[in-house]
This record gives structure tokens, sequence and C-alpha cells, in this order.
């Protein structure tokens, strides 16, 4: 598994946005929680947008499940995605970091 910091920042002010499209976002994230995707999420401070952690196969993995967030397909966020190998984490994470994970190179 690799994991991944994903910033999603509002390019547009967040009263604009339809109610129903922030929380059907939330309603996403919930799911990649009870799917084991995502571990974290929750918006940035000031409120600009919202940071998630998250593990998935690959990349492309990644950018097929951004691809059903709202938000990012209305064109009300842009999101930046940034991988990175976990080395140091708390026993409570045992099982969903892969303390291997650096020494998968592909994809």
């Amino acid at each position: 598994m690799k994991h991944f910091i994903i910033t999603a920042s509002f390019k547009v002010p967040i009263e604009s946005i339809e109610e129903g499209l922030i929380q059907e976002h939330f309603e996403i994230l919930q799911r990649g929680c009870e799917q084991g995707h995502v571990l974290l999420y929750g918006p940035s401070r000031p409120e600009a947008g919202t940071i998630v952690v998250a593990r998935v196969e690959s990349r492309e993995k990644l950018l097929e499940i951004l691809n059903s967030v709202p938000l990012w397909k209305t064109g009300c966020v842009a999101i930046e995605i940034r991988e990175f190998v976990p080395v140091h984490y708390p026993a409570t994470l045992q099982g969903w970091v892969d303390p291997l994970g650096f020494h998968h190179t592909e994809g």
C-alpha cells in the first residue's frame, strides 16, 4: 500500500458551495474510512479546504477514487496529492501502516 496526504483547497468561497455537495463530500470520506482507505480527514484551518491521510494500492487507484468526489468534479476545489513513506508511527497504527512500504517502488 502507498500512503498519501491529499489537500483539497477551495477555489470558490465555501458559502457559495451547495450544502448537498459538501455533505456528499464528507459521506465519501467517511466511506473511505470504513473501507480502510482513509485514516483521518478534516477541514484545514483557516477553513480553506480539507486535508486527508489515505492509503491505496497506487496513485492511479487514488485518482480513480478522487474522480468520484463531487467538489473536485464540479471544479470547487483544487487537489494536491503528495505520497509519503511512514517510517515512524505509534503502535496503534500497526496494520494500517505498511512498515515495508518504502521497499515498494512499483506504481
